[in-house]
């Protein structure tokens, strides 16, 4: 029982509400703002999903609003009116856009790609961001509006998913990516030898770039 209590008046204290307006039957409270935490990014890796598939996960530390930063990125990215209900910490989102991404190989990959040189031409990244609902006045957009119809597969409801080339990435298209499960980076061919490969990918954001190192196994 008393942790159930230090839970509520936790969560009040992090969403800014008062204490009559938590609704503890459906756990949910009202809030200015859809995101309510941002991410930090303090490291990144990758993880063998299978035979092409890696999972990428950025990790850092969690900003909430009581921090000013917080309030900073809430009115940076207008996230301000959504002034509706729901569970708390459901809608997070990385602080920066990602600037930059890149990737490389410790040995010749195929005969257009020999060891040290980019693979962002084959290979792909894909994320999930809230950047679309929100900036569209947190509605879907009318090229999305198949997401509002049914959010299967997606994390959460809001987001649009997207696979870009890693040489496409850049600040405008990468902005308020969700943290999770969700996002991989996706090789679209396979080397022209199977086996392990060693690859160095770089993730730049908001100026600070980090680097992660992994092998993967092609059968």
């Amino acid at each position: 029982m008393k942790r159930l209590i230090f839970f509520v008046f936790a969560a009040l204290a992090l969403c800014g509400c008062k204490k009559d307006e938590y609704r503890g039957e459906d756990g949910v409270f009202p809030t200015p703002n859809m995101i309510m935490a941002y991410t930090l990014i303090e490291e990144i890796t990758c993880e063998k999903k299978d035979n092409n598939t890696m999972s990428f996960n950025p990790k850092g530390k969690r900003v909430y609003n009581h921090d000013d930063l917080f309030s900073y990125l809430c009115n940076m990215y207008n996230d301000i009116s959504f002034n509706k209900e729901i569970v708390p910490f459901t809608y997070r989102a990385f602080a920066y856009p990602f600037d930059k991404i890149t990737m490389s190989c410790n040995a010749d990959f195929d005969d257009n790609h020999k060891a040290g040189a980019s693979l962002g031409d084959i290979v792909k990244i894909k994320f999930e961001s809230l950047w679309d609902y929100i900036n569209n006045g947190y509605e879907y957009p009318e090229e999305y509006k198949k997401y509002e119809e049914s959010a299967s597969g997606l994390s959460v409801y809001g987001v649009v998913p997207y696979e870009l080339y890693l040489s496409e990435v850049n600040s405008s298209n990468s902005k308020l990516i969700t943290p999770g499960y969700h996002n991989h980076i996706i090789f679209t061919s396979s080397p022209t030898t199977p086996g392990e490969y060693t690859f160095t990918l770089e993730l730049t954001t908001n100026g600070e770039t980090f680097t992660t190192t992994f092998t993967h196994k092609f059968e």
